[in-house]
């Protein structure tokens, strides 16, 4: 079990390609309780899953010079309630990072059509450092379905989808051996300079729209067109994990686990 921890301003910058995640999931099972936690200030990726079923609840994830979520190698699992802020300040990443929200990865060599994640109620603020980048990059014969959410903030579009190359040509043969990314979207609010999608769309969309976002003191979104007048039903990823009903922001809680480090609005 893991709750209410905070890891701050580790990681190491080992050499080009080789820096070390905030929190490093290797094949954790579901078993595993994930809840309240922050990662600020890695010189990496916030969380990152290599394979295994590890859900998260509630995280915060700031300043970190890598992607904030990160999963591949077969991961299947789900992750609600996140807020993800990009540094501010920063005009580029230390390391030889390509910061973006989300990256999730089963491409070309790292091949893993088993990857499958469900996410939902993210919040992805962006910045400078994220300049070239996509607030999600989802790539590479993967399954994952985002509900809730809203990015705002990058320059490269809201969301890229990459398809897998597997026999390695550099042409996409679905009738061959490349593999199509399965990717779902609903109730998704865009606020990029790129637009929503940088490559392609979602194989399946539902209420993905680009709106202004901007949020309040609790990091709750103030515009009237993120209000459900429902909450959807959220097809889960193996294990049962999410709320049902729509969560009112705890501002005590949001405000003991941030800390430092997201851009302060109103």
């Amino acid at each position: 079990m893991m709750r209410y921890v905070r890891i701050a301003e580790g990681g190491l910058v080992a050499g080009p390609n080789n820096e070390v995640n905030g929190l490093t999931l290797q094949g954790v099972g579901h078993a595993t309780d994930l809840q309240y936690i922050q990662v600020h200030g890695n010189l990496d990726d916030g969380i990152e899953w290599f394979g295994g079923t590890a859900n998260l609840r509630y995280a915060v994830l700031t300043n970190n010079d890598d992607d904030s979520l990160d999963y591949d190698e077969g991961y299947q699992g789900n992750i609600q309630h996140v807020i993800i802020g990009m540094d501010q300040d920063a005009t580029a990443p230390q390391g030889s990072n390509d910061p973006r929200g989300i990256e999730a990865n089963s491409s070309d060599d790292e091949f893993a059509p088993e990857t499958n994640a469900t996410i939902s109620n993210v919040l992805i603020l962006g910045g400078q450092i994220n300049d070239g980048e996509p607030g999600m990059r989802l790539r590479g014969g993967l399954t994952t379905a985002i509900y809730n959410s809203a990015v705002r903030d990058f320059d490269a579009g809201c969301v890229r989808v990459d398809d897998a190359d597997v026999d390695l040509s550099g042409d996409l043969d679905f009738a061959g051996d490349d593999v199509q990314s399965q990717v779902t979207l609903t109730n998704i609010m865009a606020d990029c300079l790129g637009g929503i999608y940088n490559k392609r769309a979602a194989n399946t969309e539902t209420n993905v729209f680009a709106n202004t976002v901007t949020v309040d003191t609790a990091f709750a979104i103030a515009e009237v067109e993120a209000r459900l007048d429902a909450a959807p039903m959220i097809a889960e990823t193996e294990e049962e994990m999410f709320d049902p009903e729509a969560v009112e922001v705890d501002t005590a809680i949001v405000q003991a686990l941030v800390g430092t480090g997201l851009p302060d609005e109103g």
